[in-house]
Formats: C-alpha cells, sequence, structure tokens
C-alpha cells in the first residue's frame, strides 16, 4: 500500500484514535506496525480474536496493560551479551509477573500463548536480588550480606574517630566549620589553610581558604572501609551479570512474550475502538459494496455523531460515479469506502450498522489534494496524470481505486473522454473503481453503460442547501447557479451566465434539475397526505370510542328506564299482560347490548357489491374495490377509503 495513499484517506489519523486506546509499550509498538497489507485470511483471524476478547469483557473481566514497562531495549542489549542495570533487571522481572496475570485469565481462550513457567525461576530471582526501587538488596546473596554488615561498622567507627578529632581541632581554633565530608572517596575534615595539621590532604576549595585533612588516626580504618566497599562492588557486579546471563538465555521466549502481548492488546485496543463506535465486522464480498449506516471515525471524533451524516449505499458495478453539488459531501463518500477498506485489511472493525466489502489487493488513491509540484513546474492536470499513469501501470483484479474530481483540471469534453476511457480500462482488469465528477459527458457516458453505476448527492432545491444524502442510479447536478446566488453573486451576472451555457450539457443539468424540484415537491405533498391521513384515522378510531361509548350509555339509560317499569308493574299484579310486554322490552333492550359487540364480526371474505357495516364510522356502505390494505366504499353517492379492518358483517 502507497504511504500517499495512506495519508489521504487518513489512515495515520485513525491511528492516532486507536493510539488513544495503547496504555502500554507493546501495544503501542503494534499500532505503529499496523498497516493494511493483510491477507483476507489474516484479517478475518484478527476479527476472531477480537469476538475472544470481547465475549471475555462482557463477562466483566478487565484488562490491565499498565503493569507492562518496556523492556525490548533492554532485551536486545541483554542477548548481545552487555550488562544491565537493575532499574532494567527489575522491569523484566514485573514484565514476566504482569504475562503470569495475564495469561491466567486467557490461557483457557487463547491457545497459542507461551506459559510462563520457563520464566517463573527468573522472575522469583530477580525479585529476590532486586528491590522495587531497583536497587540491589542487600540479602541477595549472603557474601553481599556480609559485606554490607562490615561496611556499616567500619562506617560507624570512622565516623567515631572523626568526630572525635573534630572536637579537638575545633578547640585549637583551625577548624573551618564543624562537619565531615568526602573527598576522592575519603572521609575528611575542613581545617583553616595556616595550620599545619597530622593527616593527609585531600583537596583545596576554590578560594583555597579550606583543606580537606584526612586525619592519620583514621588512615587505616579508611583503607579497611575502601577495600570492603571495593569487595561490596564486585559482589554486586557479579550479581549483575549473573542476572543478565540468566536474561540473555531466555531472551528467546521473553521476545516471544513481547510480541504475545502486542497482539493482545491489540486486539483488546480494536475492542474498545469497536466498542465505542458502535462498530461491526465487515464482511467480505466479490460482487457487492454495501453499507449501512456508517459513520466516518475521524469525522465522528472531530465534530459528533450529531454531526455527521450517515452513509447508506450499495454498490453492485465495478465503476461508480458519484456526482453532484460542491460541498455535497462527494469526496467524503469516497474517503469513508476507502478508509473502510483500510481498516477492514488491517483487521480494524468498522463503525457501521452493517459493512459488506471487497477485500482489495491494493487501494490506490488520486486527485485527493492539490499534487501541483511548483519545483518541477508541473501543472494539476499533469500530475494527475501522472497519478493515472501510475495506477495503470500497477493495478490488477481485486483493486480498488479512487479518483477525487476525475481530471477536472482541462477541457472538459477531453477530460470526459480520458476519464472514460480510463474507467473502461480499469473495469476490464477487474479493478473496483469508484470517483466524483462534475464533468457532463462523464456523467452521460457512465450513466449509459449498464456496467457502470451513477449516484448523485442529495441537493434541497428550496433550501438550496445539499443533505448529504446519496442517491442510487442518478445524475447529480453541480448547482452551481444556485449556489454562487446562495453566496451573493448578482443576479445579472448569473443570469448573463445561464445564457452563455449552452448545448447537451446544459439541458441535462436543467432536465435534472426540474426533475429535482418536481420530485420534492412529490414528496411534501405525500408528506401532507400521510400527515392528514393519519388524522383522519386518529378522528375515526376517536368517533369509534366515542360511538361506543354513547350506545353503551343509551342502552344503559333503557335498561334503568325498564327497571323502573318492572318496579311498578309488580305493584299491578293484575296486569299481567303489561308485565310481560315489559320483561319482553327489557329482554330486547339486553339483545341490543350485547348485539352491539357480538352480533358483529370481521369479514372473513371480501365481495364487491356487497354490503357492510363500517364499524368505526357506525355506518353501512356498498364495498366497490378492493386494494392492498385498504377498501372503496359507497356510502350514498359518496365514496370513502377505508382500511380492510374497519368492514364487519352480521353474525
Amino acid at each position: 500500500m502507497r504511504n500517499k495513499t495512506l495519508e489521504v484517506l487518513e489512515f495515520s489519523r485513525l491511528k492516532e484514535i486507536l493510539q488513544g486506546y495503547a496504555v502500554s509499550p507493546c501495544g503501542k509498538e503494534a499500532l505503529e506496525k499496523l498497516v493494511p497489507q493483510k491477507t483476507k485470511e489474516e484479517a478475518e483471524e484478527i476479527f476472531k480474536h477480537i469476538r475472544v476478547i470481547e465475549k471475555i469483557a462482557s463477562k466483566g473481566t478487565r484488562f490491565d496493560f499498565s503493569s507492562f514497562p518496556a523492556i525490548k531495549k533492554a532485551l536486545e542489549r541483554a542477548s548481545t551479551g552487555a550488562p544491565l542495570n537493575f532499574k532494567e533487571i527489575r522491569e523484566i522481572g514485573e514484565f514476566i509477573e504482569a504475562y503470569t496475570k495475564l495469561y491466567e485469565s486467557l490461557c483457557s481462550s487463547y491457545d497459542f500463548l507461551l506459559s510462563p513457567e520457563i520464566l517463573r525461576p527468573l522472575k522469583n530471582q530477580i525479585f529476590s536480588m532486586v528491590g522495587e526501587d531497583g536497587d540491589v538488596r542487600s540479602d541477595a546473596t549472603p557474601e553481599l550480606f556480609k559485606l554490607r554488615q562490615k561496611i556499616a561498622s567500619l562506617r560507624a567507627e570512622i565516623y567515631e574517630l572523626l568526630n572525635r578529632v573534630v572536637r579537638e581541632y575545633e578547640l585549637e581554633g583551625i577548624l573551618r566549620e564543624p562537619v565531615i565530608t568526602i573527598r576522592n572517596g575519603r572521609f575528611v575534615i575542613p581545617v583553616l589553610p595556616n595550620f599545619k595539621t597530622d593527616g593527609i590532604v585531600h583537596g583545596y576549595s576554590k578560594s583555597s581558604e579550606t583543606v580537606y585533612v584526612e586525619p592519620m588516626g583514621v588512615v587505616a580504618v579508611q583503607n579497611s572501609y575502601i577495600r570492603v566497599i571495593e569487595e561490596e562492588k564486585e559482589e554486586i557486579d557479579r550479581i549483575r551479570r549473573e542476572l543478565t546471563e540468566r536474561i540473555e538465555k531466555l531472551s528467546t521466549a521473553l521476545f516471544q512474550i513481547w510480541e504475545l502481548v502486542s497482539k493482545i492488546e491489540l486486539y483488546y485496543i480494536l475492542y474498545l475502538f469497536k466498542a465505542e463506535f458502535n462498530g461491526v465486522y465487515p464482511e467480505f464480498s466479490d460482487g457487492i459494496i454495501e453499507i449501512v449506516n456508517g459513520y466516518h471515525p475521524i469525522l465522528v471524533k472531530s465534530v459528533g455523531y450529531q454531526g455527521v451524516i450517515p452513509l447508506n449505499i450499495s454498490i453492485d458495478k465495478r465503476v461508480f460515479l458519484v456526482s453532484g453539488p460542491n460541498a455535497g459531501g462527494k469526496t467524503v463518500l469516497l474517503k469513508t469506502i476507502g478508509l473502510f477498506h483500510l481498516m477492514a485489511a488491517s483487521g480494524i472493525p468498522t463503525p457501521a450498522e452493517k459493512a459488506v466489502l471487497v477485500f482489495p489487493m491494493r487501494v490506490y488513491a488520486a486527485g485527493f489534494q492539490d499534487e501541483q509540484d511548483i519545483m518541477e513546474g508541473e501543472s494539476s492536470f499533469t500530475s494527475y496524470i501522472k497519478g493515472i499513469v501510475y495506477i495503470l501501470r500497477e493495478a490488477i483484479e481485486g483493486d480498488l481505486v479512487l479518483f477525487d474530481e476525475l481530471i477536472s483540471s482541462t477541457d472538459p469534453q477531453e477530460a470526459s473522454g480520458i476519464a472514460y476511457a480510463v474507467l473502461e480500462e480499469l473495469m476490464s482488469r477487474g479493478a473496483w473503481v469508484m470517483g466524483n465528477t462534475h464533468l457532463s459527458t462523464l456523467k452521460l457516458l457512465v450513466s449509459r453503460n449498464p456496467d457502470m453505476l451513477s449516484a448523485s448527492m442529495e441537493f434541497d432545491p428550496v433550501e438550496l442547501k445539499p443533505t448529504y444524502k446519496v442517491r442510487i442510479g442518478e445524475i447529480g447536478v453541480s448547482h452551481a447557479f444556485e449556489i454562487a446566488e446562495k453566496s451573493g453573486m448578482a443576479a445579472e451576472i448569473i443570469e448573463n451566465a445561464k445564457r452563455y451555457v449552452q448545448g447537451e450539457s446544459a439541458l441535462l443539468e436543467v432536465t435534472i434539475k426540474n426533475l429535482r424540484e418536481k420530485e420534492h415537491l412529490y414528496s411534501l405533498l405525500v408528506e401532507e397526505y400521510n400527515r392528514k391521513l393519519e388524522s383522519l384515522e386518529e378522528k375515526m378510531r376517536k368517533a369509534e370510542r366515542i360511538g361506543r361509548e354513547r350506545a353503551l350509555k343509551i342502552v344503559d339509560e333503557a335498561k334503568k328506564e325498564v327497571e323502573k317499569l318492572l318496579k311498578e308493574l309488580r305493584r299491578e299484579e293484575s296486569k299481567e299482560k303489561v308485565k310481560s310486554l315489559a320483561k319482553e322490552a327489557k329482554k330486547k333492550l339486553l339483545d341490543v347490548e350485547e348485539s352491539y359487540d357480538l352480533g358483529l364480526k370481521p369479514v372473513n371474505e371480501l365481495v364487491v357489491n356487497r354490503e357492510y357495516f363500517i364499524k368505526p364510522i357506525g355506518i353501512s356502505g356498498i364495498l366497490k374495490e378492493v386494494k392492498k390494505d385498504k377498501v372503496l366504499m359507497q356510502v350514498g353517492r359518496t365514496f370513502i377509503e377505508v382500511p380492510q379492518n374497519y368492514l364487519y358483517e352480521r353474525g
């Protein structure tokens, strides 16, 4: 993969986002090496390992890579026989300890992990000899312990002797100040320069006003002290060499573990990225590119999700050309598709609801920035053509080629011819080619080729601004006049410009513009219709509810009247006939109440010209036409359209 392509598609900026999740030197090194040069099988293998991390993390397991120190340079030196310092040695022990904990968490999930058992004795020896502060422990060896005890004893003896001398010199008035200091590795006393003393001079102050003297009475003890110090140093050097030699012998295993930790942390970094960006593991296809609600991660990081329009696109042709207004999202579309493929080829999940991608051998990008070389005196056109020549020399089947503003810096007719010929050539090789353009002739040529796919970036003709949505199978209009007018250009200049534009290209622009305006008007009418239909249905539901409540109220009042009548009739037992009629009236009213719901049943079969009861409205009508999920009913001289489930028939 060319570095220029990675730069143009902002792969390095994506890695900066990923670096924010890296904790240890291992993970940071793994990210530095991460490039889209893997095979499809290697990428899918990475996705498989990320899924394992995802599964483990979902159970509450936490991964802490902060305990892994930077030991690689120390290992490289140790492997050549160069001695390490104790801080480096201690860090190697800490690295082994951190790996042991990681291994215990993951060994059941990853069978490729190296057991730390081979390193356990080394770690134990390091911890027993080197303290957390990176200094050798006094009890590292019995010999060192004995020497340090002797050193402490001799130092105490030296201080006792020198303190006695200090008091004597102070009484004699030859002492510069009552302190004990060190010169040339020996304990001395500062005295005045004009007085002779019985001792060895080890130096003078800068002003020569102070002489540093070692009294003769402590020379022998100090000689013994220096010898023991040397013996201590030799023992410490021996311990350091011994530990370094053990590390050297195990350096191969330590290097392997470094690489394993790098891999595991990389999988964890990619899992964290997937979780934050709601990403998916891309699927791979040989014949289609499909992205559902895809987000460019760098844009999301810059402006947030609310500032990014998601990409929804399906491309089933090897050549895809998008057109539309300036600043309408054409370049972002191509960059998103290109970056998604670089991510997939690197084993990085893509921030989308769904991503079906091809697996490119290589990705090429041309025209995404000003490539004019001032030093060589090249024009933008020449530079662009050189880039195309390079791509034509290298591109093969399966490669992905991206062209931004395809050959826009020369005569439009000639540029269209060259551009279309390039698209045909790359398509014949089996490459996937995606580009954007303002060249009207090129738009027409691509739209007429059944093996190529056109698309446009949507533009709101009323608000005169892009919507950043893709419309597949359409040709986009640049909307230069509208944008110029909105930007403040004088109306008379724009009108003159329109008169100067003639020919097929101008007719195409006008035709597409008119279609867009009509389509926009139609969409507004559809929205208005749907709003009114929804309002009507709500009113019908309300009417049905109110009608039912009123009917039940009437029935309830009728029942009360009948009950009242029965009470009166009970007082007039002789009027048996009247009582009988009243009971019959009550029964009929109960039947009315019951039949309000039970007497009607939903229609099993719709028959044209048959009468049905429209229950929510409470009227009957004749069925005239059956549609998909609605019916046309005639009520008197009026025709109304209602949902099929509004129709009932008597049981």
